[in-house]
C-alpha cells in the first residue's frame, strides 16, 4: 500500500534578504550566504533531503503569494556532487512563481531522482506595497511503495 509524504524546502517564509541569509548555503563552499547576499541578484540553495530509495510519482510544488521566486531542483548521488533535475523532455525541473497572489505552479518530476534533492533559490523579489505579505512555499510530494 503506498502512502503520500513530503519534503518542505521553503515554509511560507517571507522574502526578504535577511530571511534568506538565514536558510541559504552557498553551492560551492557549503557555508551559509555571504552576508552581503541578495535576493535580487545572487542565488543559492537549500539543505539537503535524503529521498527513501521507495519513492514514486514526485512532483514539485511552488506557491508564492505577493512574491516571486526562480527555484530549481537539484539531485546527487552523494550529497556532494551536485546536478539539476533534467526531465524527460530534456528540461530543467524549475519553476518560476509570480507576484500573482496565490499563484501555484506544479512540475511532475517524470523521471527518476537521485538519493540526495535540494532547492536552488534563484533571484525572488516582490513588486507589492512594503505591508503586503510576501511569502513562498516550496515542496517535493512523492508516494511510498
Amino acid at each position: 500500500m503506498s502512502s503520500a509524504h513530503h519534503i518542505t524546502f521553503l515554509n511560507n517564509i517571507e522574502i526578504t534578504n535577511e530571511n534568506f541569509r538565514e536558510i541559504l548555503f552557498d553551492p560551492t563552499t557549503g557555508e551559509k550566504v555571504a552576508s552581503d547576499f541578495s535576493i535580487l541578484d545572487d542565488y543559492g540553495v537549500t539543505k539537503s533531503f535524503a529521498l527513501s530509495s521507495k519513492s514514486l510519482e514526485h512532483i514539485f510544488v511552488g506557491v508564492c503569494e505577493g512574491c516571486s521566486i526562480e527555484i530549481k531542483l537539484q539531485m546527487s548521488p552523494d550529497n556532494i556532487n551536485w546536478c539539476d533535475c533534467i526531465l524527460a523532455d530534456g528540461s530543467p525541473c524549475k519553476e518560476e512563481c509570480s507576484s500573482i497572489v496565490g499563484d501555484c505552479k506544479v512540475r511532475v518530476v517524470d523521471v527518476p531522482l537521485l538519493q540526495y534533492v535540494r532547492l536552488h533559490v534563484g533571484i525572488a523579489g516582490s513588486l507589492s506595497e512594503p505591508q503586503d505579505k510576501k511569502v513562498c512555499t516550496v515542496n517535493l510530494h512523492y508516494t511510498l511503495d
